[in-house]
């Protein structure tokens, strides 16, 4: 029924155009089953935009789609256009134009009849939307999720807007509830979750992006777009205020690094020389992701049904800042979220760095600032610490005393406890309590091990029995 109402639409609308311009002939849109699907690829963008387009053409999405600075997103909302002119069977060119035209009033048309006609690209999109969630369209692929065909449709809405001949959708929209079911669906991390990943996280280069999403609550294209050169002097007490350009909504966001940042930020550069205009961060939105989910899944955090992704972090921030009363128009300014134009003269004096420190009581990793009952954790890991010194100082006293063990060995094992050592203070300095359980589990395996080694020194040297 939908279908031929929107076929009478058009024929309508061909109508009356032909009427205003003396009859001319003009072509009416394709129907969704005149597109040919046969040769169309989508593993290759450049092939499937040869097999669309005419040379000459498009030169009107060549403007937009180069309007935005943003990598990730030109290949999201470029594939969106791309396929919805393959599946209209049009170029980009003849979409706007006809777009355009729609929107031009015709001479005795009803409200009712300019209202069908305006909204005949809406009907078209959802139609498109509806397509590729249920699988018939691209031919022979796996049906998209709703949040994935949104964000397809979201390229033409774009691109309309673009030049100012866009449309909002409808409530009840089928597009509109897949941008709702998108957010819904974003993991809902939580303080103990990015400690978790953290810790997982062994790696020098990981462990500084992951504590920098932690403190600025940015956006990917923000964060991946850092370069050394815009950072602060790391030599400042933390925190330190940074002030940066977002590259979305071209607003300051006004911020810090924590302690533990800047830390991991100077050992970082250093290590891997980096200098002036390098990029901070040498990676892109899905190897940053995937590292992510890596991680997670390590730490048997599990999140499904929901998507975990670097925007987590985003969501994280604001709703913590949120529950400890931070003022909405801080958390826009720390976050790099516009401000409303009155009030942004009116924070310019803000003072960040209070509204920062009481966001880091609750998401700051290390956890030397979290308290328990009347000790706080790091006294509780510094008496711990000293016990298990004392039993690794009897464990060799015994080795060497009853065991005969050479020099060159004790060397060795006394090497490995330094190891252990070294891992203890840094749980110190920073670990969280499931660290600390798993430094205890390594020397438990450390004991069980000199064990083993008593067993099969019995085996060889029975006399030492």
């Amino acid at each position: 029924m939908r279908f031929s109402y929107l076929l009478v639409s058009e024929i309508f609308l061909q109508n009356h155009a032909s009427h205003k311009h003396g009859g001319g002939e003009q072509n009416p849109p394709l129907a969704h089953h005149q597109v040919n699907h046969s040769n169309i690829g989508y593993n290759n963008k450049e092939k499937r935009r040869d097999e669309t387009l005419n040379d000459g053409e498009n030169m009107a999405y060549d403007k937009w789609i180069n309007s935005y600075r943003n990598k990730n997103t030109r290949r999201i909302y470029g594939r969106g256009v791309m396929m919805f002119s393959e599946w209209l069977g049009k170029s980009v060119d003849d979409i706007l134009n006809e777009r355009n035209q729609d929107l031009i009033p015709i001479q005795g048309e009803t409200p009712i009849q300019k209202k069908e006609r305006t909204d005949r690209y809406e009907r078209l999109l959802e139609q498109f939307w509806n397509d590729l969630v249920s699988g018939k369209f691209p031919p022979d692929a796996k049906p998209y999720k709703e949040d994935s065909a949104s964000a397809l449709c979201k390229g033409l809405l774009q691109l309309f807007r673009y030049y100012g001949i866009g449309f909002w959708l409808r409530n009840g929209s089928p597009i509109a509830e897949g941008f709702r079911y998108r957010e819904k669906m974003r993991f809902p991390l939580k303080p103990e979750h990015v400690r978790k990943i953290f810790w997982k996280a062994r790696d020098l280069k990981t462990q500084t992006w992951l504590s920098m999403a932690n403190d600025l609550g940015w956006r990917i294209g923000d964060f991946l777009s850092i370069r050394v050169s815009e950072l602060p002097s790391l030599d400042q007490i933390a925190p330190v205020e940074w002030f940066r350009v977002t590259q979305k909504e071209r607003v300051v966001a006004k911020t810090c690094l924590s302690s533990d940042t800047v830390r991991l930020l100077s050992e970082y550069i250093k290590v891997f020389d980096l200098k002036g205009d390098d990029p901070l961060f040498d990676m892109d939105e899905n190897t940053i992701n995937r590292r992510l989910r890596e991680l997670a899944t390590e730490c048997g955090i599990k999140t499904k049904p929901y998507s975990l992704s670097f925007h987590c972090f985003r969501d994280y921030i604001i709703s913590n800042a949120k529950n400890q009363q931070i003022d909405p128009d801080t958390i826009k300014l720390m976050v790099g979220k516009q401000v409303k134009q009155d009030m942004l003269s009116y924070l310019s004096g803000l003072d960040v760095k209070q509204a920062f420190s009481r966001l880091q009581e609750v998401t700051r990793i290390n956890g030397d600032i979290l308290k328990r009952d009347q000790i706080d954790l790091l006294t509780q890991q510094g008496m711990m610490i000293q016990t298990i010194q004392t039993r690794i100082e009897t464990l060799e006293k015994e080795l060497t005393e009853r065991h005969g063990y050479t020099q060159q060995q004790l060397n060795e094992i006394r090497d490995f406890m330094a190891l252990v050592e070294e891992k203890f203070y840094v749980a110190l300095r920073e670990a969280k309590d499931s660290e600390m359980e798993s430094l205890k589990d390594r020397l438990e395996n450390l004991e069980n091990a000199i064990k083993s080694m008593k067993k099969e020194e019995r085996e060889i040297n029975p006399s030492r029995r």
